[in-house]
């Protein structure tokens, strides 16, 4: 067992020892809660002569039945002081094929104070802003991910930092936040050795719920190293008579510099969900994708349709998903993989899932 896991254990008994000892009225009691999940994927390029690579938007493993991610979450509050805790155990948050010794990740870990009614400080490890689609499988619709959440967060997705959230109102509230950078000054192959940027990366979150079932999101995330760019996040979420929900999730990244132009993408998804009965709900989503991979070449462009069934049975959930790519004959860097090894132009995968929530 690693220095990590074992500093993660002590700190959540120690959590779990103020609780027992605290008697504060102002004082809650230690909250745990969490998810874990099971799916079975087909991806239909699998053939005796290619095997699609792990894909860790739609499930990592093919033709088979796996473990997708144990989502744990602590949280605990004395007075005006709130501890929370998030962290996946699994594969589900890999951005790279399945590596043992990193199955686990902190999500969150943070200490909050709330200086007075409107304003809130936080300090510790956290998500720079709040993003449409989660980690967690029970936070979206859809069971797998968008590229877009891939690019921006799975690759680049949390650190330390601290952060102001101020609620003007019940319908306005702005955070801002300054973080460490994540990336190292020059390449390196021993990361914890090469010379960081420090507290260089900054972001800020406008959310706003102008009428009653609608809310608008901004977001800018700065990252201090230019060549890694500015990302923005624009987010609206409508709901029309209970039973319909139409989402919209834009993102862009720019940079401008060396290596780190070959990063710069454009995304928007769209996102429709009818609720046909209390238990089973239809949803389908359409995302827009384009990538310079290599600095010079043209971008590659994709159009992903995916379309889910969840039934909703208690504390447990089953979906059924259906996920396909297209792109065109000029995307000359297709990273679409046929049946015969080589690039193609369609792809499409299937997926099962059951995520238990507790």
């Amino acid at each position: 067992m690693n220095k990590i896991t074992i500093l993660l254990i002590a700190l959540m008994l120690s959590v779990a020892g103020l609780n027992a000892q605290s008697h504060s009225k102002d004082s809650t009691g230690l909250q745990i809660s969490g998810t874990a999940d099971i799916y079975y994927k087909y991806d239909f390029a699998q053939s005796a002569t290619n095997t699609p690579a792990k894909d860790n938007l739609f499930g990592t493993l093919q033709n088979s039945l796996n473990f997708g991610v144990l989502d744990l979450r602590l949280k605990k509050k004395f007075g005006k002081v709130s501890f929370y805790s998030d962290i996946a155990l699994g594969a589900r948050p890999d951005t790279k094929p399945v590596d043992p010794a990193n199955s686990y990740h902190i999500q969150s870990l943070y200490v909050a104070y709330q200086l007075n009614p409107k304003l809130q400080l936080s300090a510790g490890v956290m998500y720079r802003y709040e993003s449409f689609e989660k980690l967690n499988p029970t936070d979206n619709f859809h069971y797998s991910l968008t590229n877009s959440f891939r690019q921006s967060f799975l690759t680049n997705p949390r650190t330390a930092g601290i952060r102001g959230m101020y609620k003007f109102s019940d319908k306005v509230s702005l955070s801002a936040a300054f973080f460490n950078s994540i990336d190292p000054k020059a390449p390196s192959d021993n990361i914890s050795a090469a010379p960081f940027y420090g507290v260089s990366d900054f972001s800020s979150q406008l959310i706003v719920n102008p009428v009653k079932d609608l809310q608008l999101s901004a977001a800018i995330w700065v990252e201090g190293q230019k060549a890694n760019g500015t990302h923005t996040n624009f987010q609206a979420k409508y709901k029309y008579k209970s039973t319909w929900k139409l989402s919209f999730d834009g993102n862009i990244l720019n940079a401008s510099d060396g290596v780190g132009a070959a990063n710069s993408f454009r995304s928007a998804a769209l996102y429709l969900q009818k609720d046909l009965c209390k238990v089973f709900t239809l949803g389908g989503r359409y995302e827009y994708f384009d990538q310079v991979l290599v600095a010079g070449n043209p971008k590659e462009h994709y159009n992903i349709y995916t379309l889910t069934g969840c039934l909703k049975l208690g504390a447990i959930q089953f979906k059924a998903e259906g996920k396909f790519d297209f792109t065109t004959k000029d995307n000359a860097g297709s990273n679409l993989i046929g049946k015969d090894g080589l690039p193609t132009y369609n792809a499409s995968q299937f997926i099962a899932a059951a995520i238990y929530s507790f």
